[in-house]
């Protein structure tokens, strides 16, 4: 995975905190946004996430300007998740204009919230950084999620379970991609942690919340031989 930037951000610090980061870049003129999180094509494809950063005082004149909703509207068509990152101390960026913190911060909410009628209805999340050094953090970790590639996000069940069904749920939850609910459609479907554990790739797909993918995960963990390496604390 690479973080592309477009030619306007290399007037700022951003490129060179990447590289001393060890964050693989590259300069690439982009259709949306100032930085882009995944993998560009040759045939143009983008896989992945756009970011755009804004210095408080640029996003409040985009606000007025209307180039804050068309970037809004472009992100949300194009993309199912996209990133505004404001950067700059809001109380101190906002001192001598005649906008409230008030406004700044209900203006964060509604970019959040509104989505494009249209095209692909993403979400726009919207992020507040105080300088350069915590954007490039912000990259280099975003970049490192989309790469993993897995966004699902499963509770984790507490080990100290009070009833016995409760641990049967907390043992069948520790399987990839499981969380409290599949687990609980498994075990009434199998009717016991054996069950489950005895079950094909084709038998866990008769269950809801249990496609394809999750099935061949599952079923490779519980057929998988162990190989016993020495444990390090």
């Amino acid at each position: 995975m690479t973080v592309y930037y477009t030619s306007n951000e290399m007037r700022s610090r951003i490129p060179g905190l990447l590289a001393a980061n060890e964050v693989p870049n590259e300069r690439r003129e982009l259709k949306i946004g100032d930085y882009f999180c995944g993998e560009i094509s040759s045939e143009g494809a983008y896989v992945g996430t756009p970011v755009e950063r804004k210095e408080i005082g640029d996003y409040l004149r985009s606000m007025n300007d209307g180039r804050r909703d068309e970037q809004l509207y472009n992100m949300s068509y194009g993309f199912p998740l996209s990133y505004i990152v404001t950067i700059g101390a809001a109380s101190r960026a906002l001192r001598g204009t005649k906008v409230t913190l008030n406004a700044y911060i209900s203006s964060l909410v509604g970019s959040s919230l509104k989505r494009a009628p249209d095209g692909l209805g993403g979400q726009v999340v919207t992020v507040n950084l105080e300088s350069d050094a915590e954007f490039v953090l912000f990259l280099k970790y975003l970049d490192e999620k989309v790469k993993e590639g897995s966004f699902a996000r499963v509770p984790v069940m507490q080990k100290r379970a009070s009833k016995p069904e409760e641990l049967l749920v907390y043992v069948v939850s520790s399987l990839p991609g499981i969380g409290a609910k599949t687990a609980n459609n498994l075990l009434s479907h199998f009717g016991s942690v054996r069950g489950v554990m005895n079950a094909s790739k084709e038998d866990l797909m008769e269950v809801d919340g249990v496609g394809p993918k999750r099935a061949e995960e599952i079923h490779s963990v519980l057929t998988t031989a162990y190989a016993m390496k020495e444990l390090t604390a």
